[in-house]
């Protein structure tokens, strides 16, 4: 494993879509791997290779044709003249775990909404900036106001109110930072107050 993981590129050149398809790769790759035996290095952080990102890739790139997730998703310049989002990007990217645990992947029109409710926009927010202890309050693409608190409970590094109101949703893997904005790994898929 450490030939792949010198042959990953420099994490300040990959956008956040690339760095989540990269990713989603990276850890199907070593699937016939003993899940609780191994961890890889992907952009300088360790994942447990139980961490599974292909049905986010596959909401973002087929799910939702009308949506260009993968144009919006890899800007890295201020200034759209299109729909006003622009980079750095903070994402919560929802492991296959989180989805499979929903009774079904919602359809396009809400599937985009949650899609985008999994989004910070003009922000570049690592754990760092988070209140310790405390809450702090972001805005979605979506719309809705997602609270991160810490520090979080049981075995999660922060918990996340989301805009239903559903206060139990783990930040698992923080600071996979992209060249356009940084992603952090949940357990389960955020809901926007629809």
């Amino acid at each position: 494993m450490s030939d792949n993981r010198d042959q990953l590129p420099d994490p300040n050149t990959l956008s956040i879509l690339v760095s989540i398809i990269l990713l989603a790769y990276t850890l199907t790759h070593f699937v016939s791997i003993p899940p609780l035996q191994y961890e890889i290095t992907f952009l300088g952080i360790y994942f447990p290779i139980k961490f599974n990102f292909s049905t986010l890739v596959t909401a973002l790139t087929e799910l939702t044709p009308n949506t260009d997730f993968a144009s919006i998703l890899s800007r890295t310049e201020v200034g759209s003249p299109i729909d006003g989002i622009n980079p750095d990007f903070t994402v919560f990217a929802p492991t296959n775990d989180a989805f499979a645990a929903l009774e079904a992947v919602p359809g396009e029109t809400v599937l985009t909404q949650v899609l985008l409710h999994h989004v910070i926009s003009e922000a570049n927010i690592v754990s760092g900036d988070l209140n310790n202890p405390g809450n702090t309050t972001a805005a979605t693409l979506e719309g809705d106001n997602i609270t991160i608190t810490l520090p979080g409970s049981g075995d999660n590094i922060a918990t996340i109110t989301d805009g239903s109101g559903v206060s139990d949703i783990g930040i698992i893997a923080v600071d996979v930072q992209a060249g356009n904005g940084v992603i952090h790994v949940i357990n389960k898929v955020m809901i926007p107050s629809l």
